[in-house]
């Protein structure tokens, strides 16, 4: 089987005017920044919400453990005043 011929001239960067590759490395850059920028803020969404949950659920959870030491607390005092 034949070798392919390998690519020359660099691609894409050397086909530009150095004015063109700074303009297209700044927008590269740009992107990535806001691509980072959205990844941060829905990371930090996640993590807001994950929290409010967990708050919520340890309020939930503190009540029904208050609740059934009533209940033990109340049986108790019944038995001793019998």
């Amino acid at each position: 089987m034949p070798k392919k011929a390998g690519r020359k001239g660099g691609g894409r960067n050397a086909r530009m005017t150095e004015e063109k590759r700074l303009l297209y490395m700044q927008q590269k850059a740009q992107a990535e920044e806001d691509i980072a920028k959205r990844k941060e803020d829905m990371l930090t969404h996640f993590l807001n919400d994950k929290l409010q949950k967990e708050e919520r659920n340890t309020i939930l959870n503190l009540h029904k453990l208050r609740q059934q030491w009533r209940a033990v607390l109340t049986q108790t005092k019944t038995a001793e005043l019998r």
